[in-house]
């Protein structure tokens, strides 16, 4: 086999996993939700979830400005998730370590995201053809370049 055959299937997997993630985060989620004891959340504790929740989605780096996709759904659904487990679950250790693993989630789908959206044949934007593509740049104008039809 060769290194070029074994990197994409290496690569390959990853994708896998990474779908069976996004898959397994919203039904972790409401599993632990219904499984694990509840407490009665107060305002505060609404609000640190949500903050906590915004604040992580605003840090996670999901525009890299290529064209080829955005990792939305990578950083939304952990952050949407994050909100009623910081706020619902009991106990300490498992309310900390599930929101630590959510945000932990977020970051590391999203960053997995940017880089395999690059490959051809992967998810993202499909429309999105670097050869056929005029440079944003150049289109916004900021190269000092003209467009000419």
């Amino acid at each position: 086999m060769s290194a070029a055959g074994g990197s994409y299937k290496l690569r390959g997997m990853w994708v896998t996993v990474h779908a069976i993630l996004l898959l397994a985060i919203p039904l972790a989620t409401v599993g632990g939700l219904l499984l694990l004891p509840h407490r009665r959340p107060t305002m505060p504790d609404l609000l640190i979830a949500l903050l906590v929740s915004v604040l992580g989605m605003f840090i996670v780096p999901t525009h890299h400005g290529c064209g080829a996709g955005v990792a939305w759904t990578q950083w939304l659904l952990p952050g949407i998730c994050l909100v009623p487990w910081l706020a619902l679950i009991k106990p300490r250790l498992a309310r900390f370590g599930g929101g630590g693993l959510l945000l932990l989630a977020m970051f590391g789908l999203s960053g997995h995201f940017s880089h395999v959206v690059h490959y051809k044949g992967w998810t993202g934007n499909t429309s999105w053809r670097p050869e056929e593509k005029v440079s944003r740049a150049v289109v916004r104008g900021d190269t000092g370049t003209q467009l000419v039809s």
